[in-house]
């Protein structure tokens, strides 16, 4: 349902649906949380972006690229763009951290 809102262009139903997911304590993972970012890059809506992604760490969800691409582009527009740099600098660390685990594998 979140990745239909998020293709729809729907990001109030996105949101809706997400609260009713909390609400029946529905855990939501990696897709969810993608999904649910996905649906504020056409709008805009870079603070609910942050949000969502800043929701993700307790509940253990990694973010991977399509978390912080999503994050980068509604952030990228606007007055959010010092948010931009922050968000590449975190996804630089993590990709830093991924690539070192991996080599000690």
């Amino acid at each position: 349902m979140l990745t239909v809102c998020a293709a729809a262009g729907r990001w109030r139903e996105a949101v809706q649906f997400w609260q009713s997911m909390q609400v029946q304590r529905i855990r939501a993972n990696l897709l969810a949380f993608n999904a649910c970012l996905a649906a504020f890059v056409f709008p805009g809506r870079w603070r609910e972006a942050l949000a969502i992604l800043g929701l993700m760490p307790s509940a253990e969800v990694q973010p991977n690229l399509v978390s912080y691409s999503d994050a980068l582009v509604v952030t990228s527009r606007g007055v959010a763009a010092g948010a931009s740099r922050v968000l590449l600098e975190t996804l630089e660390k993590q990709l830093l951290l991924q690539l070192r685990m991996s080599e000690l594998e």
